[in-house]
């Protein structure tokens, strides 16, 4: 970095206690100490003085073979910002967002707020960053999406490069959710060698994707710390990894999006509410899980905004933003509040919930709502638009916020148009394997229910968990069970991807023919579920979704082929599928000469099966006069070959053999 004349934390390697202890005394204290190679800044701290540095040194010595330090300079209470960076090897570059953290730079990224776009800077500031980070991606010739992170002096313009990561990181999954741009696609594009020039904007599909969007609302990211889950945890969040995952939201303000944040940490989590105890000085100088509510005590109790910034260092601007939600609770919490429409408006936009507004004026959540409904008060549909009024937005990525006064997109009312119906089916999943059967069967039934409906669709990953659940339901001991599983498997085709549809398909066809392995009663529910499923397939759409039903046929007969002993459930699936779908020649036709060794192999071993199969071939493709000429030669080897046999053993109670 002193080559393009830029400033980075200086730092030095101790290999031995007396050697940290030398280079902290050389650097001052406080100082930040972490181990030269670790993941996510595991085993890192920071030392005050003496005594605690040999204490972290000390237990760092005792988890490692080799002793190698990093000792640099600690800038506790700096702010800490961050600019998302994309390059392409002609040198164009672009800065796609900017990040503050809630959290002076004594914490990880991971376990501080992280605010986007960034709140606090001057124009002064945002601009000299963004010069300078913009100037190390291209000091570095990286190429693709990268990560530059500052320690920002709050008092005045000094600054130090803390970091620099290349490549898709944390950071940059929340930058694309956060602007909607697809760091990770247009990373794999120019590590291709295109240029950000002649790549589409996803958001407009129209410019390029040599653009810098532009932010009109807030997005925070509150990181979900289950402190529990870690051996010997300490609540201290310190620097080290510790976050299970991360909660995103997006609102028009900063209080309407914290709040709303807040409330997805946990079920048990309202908002920003104080506890119904008195807090200490040291619940807010330590960084905790629980930190940002002991904000809210301590804002209730009567601390100043001036205080807080001296215990914990955080902005005074986040401070008063915190100060504005606890004092809207201080001056209404009165039944009166929600017979106000202004300050019921006012609570909304705030972040409050209905729940929140009823536990603070006594009232129910009922109550609440049709108190706002009858002052129509409703949160308005707004899309993510990083190109505000100068291209149209044709992604269709969106939000909900009380501040505005007309929807971006109309909401539709017809049932039969398609949406985005989530959050019910994460529960589920966990549900459906509860060692309870009622709750079980309860569950499957509501699924059922909930996948009937036109307006239910799945994401990739809850497709990929429902249909591994589900396929394993069929294995259990109750037979109910394993019935609403077939229907939902029935009902799964309409509702997921061809990926899939494979999986069930494939693991179907393995259970039915896999005799070694696979219980009786697992191969019999199997086969229905099969049947089942290619019922579906066919409801569905023949042509669309011939290539697997070819799949499935290719695999009995393949199976029949290379096995000494007929399978009476491969000639039987074999049969079921001609059956529903013999009318349709493309699908059938690279198979009669197969069918044909079928007949041939199995002449005399299963009479009523092959009959079945000839029956069904000869008397509905008669266009192939070769295949019926085979039928006529083997009548002459068996005069019961082509006799018409419809057996009903042989179908589901609902197919009648072809005639």
């Amino acid at each position: 970095m002193l080559e393009i004349g830029e400033k980075a934390v200086p730092y030095e390697i101790a290999t031995s206690l007396e050697t940290a202890l030398e280079l902290a005394k050389r650097v001052g204290y406080q100082v930040n100490a972490h181990p030269r190679l670790s993941l996510g800044g595991h085993r890192s701290g920071f030392a005050d003085d003496h005594k605690k540095l040999i204490d972290f040194v000390t237990s760092v010595s005792a988890h490692s073979s080799k002793l190698e330090l990093i000792i640099d300079k600690s800038h506790n209470g700096w702010k800490k910002i961050a600019y998302e960076v994309v390059r392409d090897q002609y040198d164009n570059c672009i800065v796609v967002c900017s990040m503050e953290n809630i959290d002076p730079l004594s914490l990880r990224t991971g376990e501080s707020i992280v605010v986007a776009p960034s709140q606090t800077l001057s124009s002064d500031e945002y601009n000299l960053l963004r010069s300078v980070s913009i100037k190390v991606v291209r000091y570095l010739c990286i190429v693709g999406t990268c990560n530059v992170q500052f320690a920002l002096n709050p008092l005045c313009i000094e600054y130090y490069i803390i970091k620099v990561t290349s490549g898709l990181s944390c950071s940059s999954t929340f930058v694309s959710k956060a602007t909607g741009y697809p760091l990770g696609y247009i990373t794999a594009k120019l590590a291709l060698g295109m240029s950000l020039v002649t790549l589409k904007n996803s958001i407009t599909n129209q410019t390029c994707a040599w653009f810098e969007p532009s932010l009109y609302y807030v997005t925070i990211k509150v990181p979900k710390l289950e402190i529990k889950n870690f051996i010997r945890g300490s609540d201290g969040s310190e620097i080290s990894i510790k976050s299970t995952s991360e909660i995103i939201s997006i609102g028009k303000s900063f209080e309407e999006a914290f709040q709303q944040a807040l409330r997805m940490i946990h079920e048990d989590v309202t908002g920003f509410d104080p506890f119904p105890r008195t807090v200490t000085d040291d619940e807010l100088i330590t960084p905790t899980d629980k930190r940002v509510f002991a904000l809210a005590t301590a804002l209730r109790q009567g601390y100043t905004i001036e205080r807080l910034f001296e215990l914990t260092k955080i902005n005074r601007w986040f401070l008063h933003k915190f100060s504005s939600i606890i004092q809207f609770i201080i001056n209404h919490s009165d039944a009166s509040t929600i017979k106000d429409r202004s300050l019921l408006l006012e609570a909304k936009r705030l972040g409050f919930s209905d729940k929140q507004i009823a536990m603070y004026c006594s009232s129910s959540e009922p109550e609440v709502r049709a108190s706002r409904e009858g002052f129509d008060i409703r949160p308005f549909v707004k899309q993510i638009d990083t190109v505000p009024a100068e291209w149209p937005v044709h992604m269709n990525y969106l939000y909900l916020t009380y501040h505005g006064d007309n929807n971006d997109v109309q909401p539709i009312t017809i049932e039969a148009t398609s949406i985005f119906v989530f959050g019910p089916v994460f529960y589920r999943i966990n549900k459906m394997s509860s060692i309870d059967e009622d709750f079980r069967l309860i569950t499957i039934l509501d699924l059922i229910s909930d996948l009937q409906r036109q307006s239910f669709i799945l994401d990739n990953d809850t497709q990929r968990q429902i249909v591994q659940i589900i396929l394993k339901l069929l294995n259990n001991t109750n037979e109910e069970v394993q019935n609403q599983a077939i229907k939902c498997l029935s009902l799964l085709v309409y509702k997921i991807k061809e990926e899939q549809i494979r999986i069930i398909c494939q693991t179907l066809c393995s259970n039915c023919t896999n005799v070694s392995t696979v219980t009786k009663q697992l191969r019999y529910i199997s086969n229905f579920g099969l049947k089942a499923v290619i019922e579906s397939l066919i409801t569905n759409g023949l042509d669309s979704k011939a290539h697997i039903l070819k799949e499935i046929m290719n695999y009995f007969i393949n199976d029949i082929l290379n096995e000494e002993l007929e399978r009476a459930t491969d000639l039987n699936i074999i049969i079921f599928m001609l059956t529903k779908t013999i009318k349709n020649k493309n699908i059938y036709c690279e198979f009669h000469q197969k069918l044909k060794e079928i007949i041939l192999k199995l002449l005399y071993s299963n009479k009523k099966n092959i009959n079945a199969l000839c029956n069904i071939l000869s008397n509905n493709i008669p266009c192939y006069s070769k295949f019926s000429c085979d039928c006529g030669d083997l009548e002459e080897k068996n005069e019961n070959v082509t006799q018409r046999l419809p057996d009903p053993l042989l179908f589901d109670s609902t197919t009648t053999p072809a005639t």
